[in-house]
Protein backbone atom coordinates (compact mmCIF):
# COMPACT_ATOMS: atom_id res chain seq x y z
CA UNK A 1 0.00 0.00 0.00
CA UNK A 2 2.75 2.33 0.70
CA UNK A 3 3.67 2.51 -2.98
CA UNK A 4 0.16 3.51 -4.02
CA UNK A 5 0.48 6.44 -1.59
CA UNK A 6 3.43 8.02 -4.57
CA UNK A 7 0.76 7.58 -7.58
CA UNK A 8 -1.61 8.72 -5.68
CA UNK A 9 -0.21 12.29 -4.13
CA UNK A 10 1.59 12.94 -7.41
CA UNK A 11 -2.22 12.42 -9.34
CA UNK A 12 -3.54 15.04 -6.97
CA UNK A 13 -0.55 17.45 -7.92
CA UNK A 14 -1.31 16.97 -11.54
CA UNK A 15 -5.00 17.45 -11.24
CA UNK A 16 -4.23 20.91 -8.97
CA UNK A 17 -1.77 21.84 -11.69
CA UNK A 18 -4.64 21.26 -14.52
CA UNK A 19 -6.79 23.29 -12.84
CA UNK A 20 -4.34 26.19 -12.64
CA UNK A 21 -3.15 25.88 -15.91
CA UNK A 22 -6.89 25.67 -17.34
CA UNK A 23 -7.91 29.01 -14.62
CA UNK A 24 -4.66 31.23 -16.93
CA UNK A 25 -4.27 29.60 -20.54
CA UNK A 26 -5.90 31.12 -22.82
CA UNK A 27 -6.04 31.12 -26.58
CA UNK A 28 -2.55 32.02 -28.30
CA UNK A 29 -4.43 33.08 -31.17
CA UNK A 30 -3.70 36.67 -30.81
CA UNK A 31 -0.07 38.55 -30.94
CA UNK A 32 2.02 38.47 -28.33
CA UNK A 33 1.07 41.71 -27.27
CA UNK A 34 -2.43 39.95 -25.57
CA UNK A 35 -0.85 37.94 -23.81
CA UNK A 36 -1.22 38.79 -19.91
CA UNK A 37 1.68 39.92 -18.56
CA UNK A 38 1.59 36.94 -16.37
CA UNK A 39 0.65 33.55 -18.06
CA UNK A 40 1.01 30.65 -16.12
CA UNK A 41 1.02 27.45 -18.44
CA UNK A 42 0.47 24.08 -18.25
CA UNK A 43 3.01 22.70 -21.24
CA UNK A 44 6.11 24.67 -21.32
CA UNK A 45 6.31 27.07 -23.93
CA UNK A 46 9.30 29.67 -24.23
CA UNK A 47 8.51 33.62 -23.72
CA UNK A 48 6.47 35.43 -24.75
CA UNK A 49 3.76 33.29 -25.05
CA UNK A 50 4.51 31.95 -21.19
CA UNK A 51 6.07 33.33 -18.59
CA UNK A 52 5.95 30.11 -16.28
CA UNK A 53 5.24 26.16 -17.17
CA UNK A 54 4.47 23.21 -14.77
CA UNK A 55 6.56 20.13 -15.39
CA UNK A 56 4.44 17.20 -14.88
CA UNK A 57 5.97 13.87 -15.98
CA UNK A 58 6.32 10.24 -15.44
CA UNK A 59 9.48 8.23 -16.27
CA UNK A 60 10.95 5.05 -16.36
CA UNK A 61 14.22 4.37 -16.50
CA UNK A 62 17.15 1.35 -16.44
CA UNK A 63 20.42 1.17 -14.71
CA UNK A 64 23.38 0.72 -17.69
CA UNK A 65 25.91 1.02 -15.10
CA UNK A 66 26.85 1.03 -11.47
CA UNK A 67 29.59 0.59 -8.68
CA UNK A 68 27.96 -1.79 -6.78
CA UNK A 69 25.12 -4.94 -6.94
CA UNK A 70 25.10 -4.74 -3.25
CA UNK A 71 21.36 -3.40 -2.79
CA UNK A 72 19.15 -5.81 -4.60
CA UNK A 73 16.70 -3.28 -5.28
CA UNK A 74 18.59 -0.90 -7.36
CA UNK A 75 17.11 -1.49 -10.83
CA UNK A 76 14.09 -0.08 -13.36
CA UNK A 77 12.52 2.54 -11.63
CA UNK A 78 9.59 4.22 -12.04
CA UNK A 79 8.87 8.47 -11.25
CA UNK A 80 6.59 11.35 -11.20
CA UNK A 81 7.87 14.76 -11.42
CA UNK A 82 6.17 17.60 -10.88
CA UNK A 83 7.34 21.33 -10.61
CA UNK A 84 7.76 25.04 -11.70
CA UNK A 85 9.62 26.34 -13.96
CA UNK A 86 9.72 31.00 -14.65
CA UNK A 87 10.88 31.91 -18.18
CA UNK A 88 14.24 34.20 -17.94
CA UNK A 89 13.54 35.10 -21.78
CA UNK A 90 13.23 33.61 -25.18
CA UNK A 91 16.10 30.92 -24.64
CA UNK A 92 16.20 29.94 -21.16
CA UNK A 93 13.85 28.74 -18.08
CA UNK A 94 14.93 28.11 -14.23
CA UNK A 95 12.89 26.07 -11.72
CA UNK A 96 12.92 23.34 -9.16
CA UNK A 97 11.43 20.01 -9.38
CA UNK A 98 10.31 17.16 -6.82
CA UNK A 99 10.44 13.53 -8.06
CA UNK A 100 9.20 11.00 -6.34
CA UNK A 101 8.68 6.98 -6.80
CA UNK A 102 9.67 3.07 -6.45
CA UNK A 103 12.21 0.69 -7.68
CA UNK A 104 12.39 -2.72 -7.83
CA UNK A 105 12.63 -2.78 -4.42
CA UNK A 106 12.08 0.69 -2.76
CA UNK A 107 11.88 3.89 -2.70
CA UNK A 108 13.07 7.28 -4.48
CA UNK A 109 12.42 10.81 -4.08
CA UNK A 110 14.76 14.24 -4.99
CA UNK A 111 14.67 17.90 -5.10
CA UNK A 112 16.33 19.18 -8.30
CA UNK A 113 17.08 22.41 -9.37
CA UNK A 114 16.54 22.85 -13.36
CA UNK A 115 17.60 24.56 -16.35
CA UNK A 116 16.01 24.51 -19.52
CA UNK A 117 17.45 25.82 -23.13
CA UNK A 118 14.42 26.34 -25.37
CA UNK A 119 15.81 24.94 -29.06
CA UNK A 120 12.58 25.73 -30.16
CA UNK A 121 9.13 27.04 -29.31
CA UNK A 122 8.25 23.99 -27.05
CA UNK A 123 11.20 22.04 -27.16
CA UNK A 124 14.66 22.19 -25.22
CA UNK A 125 17.07 20.43 -23.29
CA UNK A 126 17.11 20.35 -19.49
CA UNK A 127 19.85 19.93 -16.89
CA UNK A 128 19.11 19.35 -13.39
CA UNK A 129 21.16 19.05 -10.26
CA UNK A 130 19.95 18.11 -6.77
CA UNK A 131 19.22 16.20 -3.33
CA UNK A 132 18.93 12.66 -3.39
CA UNK A 133 16.99 10.31 -1.27
CA UNK A 134 16.79 6.36 -1.32
CA UNK A 135 15.34 3.41 0.25
CA UNK A 136 16.34 0.14 -0.90
CA UNK A 137 16.40 -3.57 0.14
CA UNK A 138 19.93 -4.65 1.64
CA UNK A 139 19.72 -7.95 0.19
CA UNK A 140 17.78 -9.25 3.00
CA UNK A 141 14.31 -8.44 4.87
CA UNK A 142 14.96 -4.90 5.61
CA UNK A 143 15.58 -1.59 4.01
CA UNK A 144 18.46 1.14 4.26
CA UNK A 145 17.89 4.81 3.92
CA UNK A 146 20.46 6.65 1.88
CA UNK A 147 21.21 10.05 0.96
CA UNK A 148 23.18 11.82 -1.70
CA UNK A 149 23.16 13.56 -4.73
CA UNK A 150 21.68 13.46 -8.43
CA UNK A 151 22.26 15.14 -11.85
CA UNK A 152 20.35 14.69 -15.01
CA UNK A 153 19.69 15.78 -18.40
CA UNK A 154 16.39 15.28 -20.50
CA UNK A 155 16.03 16.17 -24.06
CA UNK A 156 12.39 17.82 -24.12
CA UNK A 157 9.88 17.20 -26.81
CA UNK A 158 6.86 19.77 -26.66
CA UNK A 159 6.58 18.69 -22.53
CA UNK A 160 4.53 16.12 -24.17
CA UNK A 161 7.63 13.43 -24.51
CA UNK A 162 10.87 12.95 -23.26
CA UNK A 163 14.54 11.12 -23.55
CA UNK A 164 16.39 11.21 -20.47
CA UNK A 165 19.44 10.34 -18.53
CA UNK A 166 20.32 10.73 -14.34
CA UNK A 167 23.60 10.20 -12.47
CA UNK A 168 23.08 8.87 -9.09
CA UNK A 169 25.71 9.28 -6.13
CA UNK A 170 24.93 7.84 -2.92
CA UNK A 171 27.31 9.58 -0.29
CA UNK A 172 26.08 7.74 3.12
CA UNK A 173 26.59 4.14 4.22
CA UNK A 174 28.57 2.56 1.52
CA UNK A 175 28.86 5.00 -1.15
CA UNK A 176 28.02 3.98 -4.60
CA UNK A 177 27.14 5.22 -7.52
CA UNK A 178 24.63 4.40 -10.55
CA UNK A 179 23.85 5.78 -14.12
CA UNK A 180 20.29 5.50 -16.07
CA UNK A 181 18.83 6.13 -18.97
CA UNK A 182 15.04 6.12 -19.80
CA UNK A 183 12.27 8.54 -21.12
CA UNK A 184 8.56 9.86 -20.42
CA UNK A 185 5.51 11.57 -20.91
CA UNK A 186 4.48 15.07 -19.48
CA UNK A 187 1.54 16.82 -19.20
CA UNK A 188 -2.11 15.60 -20.47
CA UNK A 189 0.14 12.66 -21.70
CA UNK A 190 1.45 11.98 -18.11
CA UNK A 191 -1.91 12.76 -16.51
CA UNK A 192 -3.29 9.62 -18.47
CA UNK A 193 -0.42 7.18 -17.81
CA UNK A 194 -1.12 7.77 -14.11
CA UNK A 195 -4.38 7.65 -14.52
CA UNK A 196 -4.64 3.97 -15.94
CA UNK A 197 -1.50 3.21 -14.42
CA UNK A 198 -3.59 3.46 -11.00
CA UNK A 199 -6.79 2.17 -11.98
CA UNK A 200 -4.33 -0.86 -13.09
CA UNK A 201 -2.98 -0.70 -10.07
CA UNK A 202 -5.93 -0.57 -7.99
CA UNK A 203 -7.76 -3.51 -10.29
CA UNK A 204 -4.40 -5.79 -9.08
CA UNK A 205 -4.89 -5.26 -5.21
CA UNK A 206 -8.81 -5.97 -5.93
CA UNK A 207 -8.05 -9.24 -7.74
CA UNK A 208 -5.12 -10.41 -5.04
CA UNK A 209 -7.59 -9.12 -1.76
CA UNK A 210 -10.29 -11.48 -3.46
CA UNK A 211 -8.42 -14.17 -3.90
Amino acid sequence: MNRMVVPALSGAILFSGLAEAQSTDSSRAGSASTIPESHVCWRGVRAPACTSFWITEVSVAYPFAMSSQQYAGAGSQLLWTVGRMINRGPTTALGVTVSAGFVQDGNRFSLEGRRRWWASERSGLDLSVGLLQTSLSNGYSSHQDQYGITAGAFAVGGDLIHANAHADFVLTGKPRSELTIGGGFGSQAALVVSILGGLLALAAISSLSMD
